[in-house]
């Protein structure tokens, strides 16, 4: 795991946050993100996100926990408490998911955005 200094990406409007996480995702050659509040509800989607969610049955609902793949949610929480405790980014790395029967590794990373004029920083997975 490693951790990181936190950075301040300031955003106010909906384009800024856009601006922010294709810029954030670019610097790290991500393929998918998402960005949640504080009360873990998604409030931007990037990329080609479909391989790392996996909806629960029932009522539609954006709560991260509620649409991530089973086998990410461990460590997406777990990187988001430290995140959150510390203002630092996390990253979690070796996580490994179920592709029909083919197995493939994945990295998550909990990076503070701050700045969208609400009390509590978002984060981007």
């Amino acid at each position: 795991m490693l951790v990181r200094q936190f950075t301040a990406v300031e955003t106010s409007t909906a384009s800024e946050l856009q601006k922010a996480v294709e810029r954030i995702v670019w610097q790290r050659r991500a393929l998918a993100a998402l960005v949640v509040d504080a009360d873990l509800q998604v409030v931007h989607f990037q990329g080609h996100t479909g391989p790392y969610l996996q909806p629960v049955t029932g009522t539609a609902s954006l709560q991260l926990f509620k649409l991530v793949r089973q086998e990410l949610a461990l460590d997406l929480r777990a990187a988001l408490h430290k995140a959150r405790k510390g203002k630092i980014n996390v990253r979690r790395e070796g996580i490994h998911l179920d592709d029909d029967g083919d197995f493939k590794t994945v990295d998550v990373e909990a990076i503070p955005i701050d700045g969208r004029r609400t009390k509590w920083p978002d984060f981007l997975f």
